[in-house]
């Protein structure tokens, strides 16, 4: 939906009636850019710079340039809102580098946490992406009222999620693992729920990214996949073995 929606960026698609639709489904789904209430002025914005007369370009770099340029009668730029949607979708990546080097982080991330729930992952995906604005250097982030209040709302639901999570464990019934005695089996046994956990995880994410479009999410979910197949298969052979062991007496 989102790749579909980027047509209205084309300088052929100004004249299409749907370009106004898919410019707003790009707008909702960047909140960080266009608030929510900016949306409706974002599209009266759209709808002037429809009936405005600009020089056709087939460059789509050139094209925008031009729309950013246009300015008012008082020098200020003459579409604010669509200009700064319009320059942060055409900074998205689109290169394999930064699908390549997302399967890097996945697994610097993913190494001995396999019980990182899917809200985790992608939580840390976005500090580790957002703290190299700073270099990777926490001092010199500026702490400022509206973090603080961001972070507060963020670990309430954080709360939140982890009290939902607890109330229906607390109702499954739980499953007793088929071990022997012995605490390596036990630990081994531990070890292949976990990955489990992780396959489980690593499908529910590549079925999001289908669902919405969203490659990233897709990468993301397949790189999680291989490492937890290759997990899965030498807890399971480390189970074998346990299990081949005669009991201690």
């Amino acid at each position: 939906m989102t790749l579909r929606s980027l047509r209205c960026l084309s300088p052929n698609a100004r004249e299409e009636e749907s370009s106004g639709s898919e410019l707003r489904c790009l707008a909702m789904k960047l909140p960080q850019v266009i608030q929510p209430s900016e949306i409706s002025m974002l599209m009266d914005e759209y709808t002037v710079f429809q009936l405005d007369t600009l020089e056709s370009a087939e460059n789509i770099d050139e094209y925008w340039r031009a729309a950013f340029d246009l300015k008012k009668g008082d020098g200020t730029t003459k579409y604010p809102l669509l200009s700064k949607l319009v320059k942060a979708l055409l900074s998205i990546p689109h290169g394999n580098a930064d699908v390549e080097r997302g399967f890097s982080e996945n697994r610097r991330l993913l190494q001995d946490r396999a019980w990182l729930t899917l809200e985790s992952f992608n939580g840390i995906r976005h500090v580790v992406s957002y703290g190299k604005r700073f270099d990777s250097d926490p001092s010199s982030f500026t702490i400022t009222p509206e973090v603080l209040k961001v972070v507060r709302n963020s670990k309430k639901r954080y709360s939140e999620r982890l009290a939902l999570e607890k109330e229906q464990s607390a109702k499954r019934p739980r499953e007793e693992p088929e071990v022997g005695p012995n605490s390596e089996g036990q630990d081994i046994q531990k070890e292949v729920e976990s990955t489990k956990k992780m396959l489980t995880n690593a499908e529910l994410l590549i079925a999001y990214g289908l669902k919405t479009k969203d490659f990233a999410e897709v990468e993301s979910g397949n790189s999680l996949l291989a490492s937890g197949k290759s997990r899965l298969e030498m807890a399971i052979q480390k189970l074998a073995g346990s299990r081949k062991k005669p009991a201690r007496k």
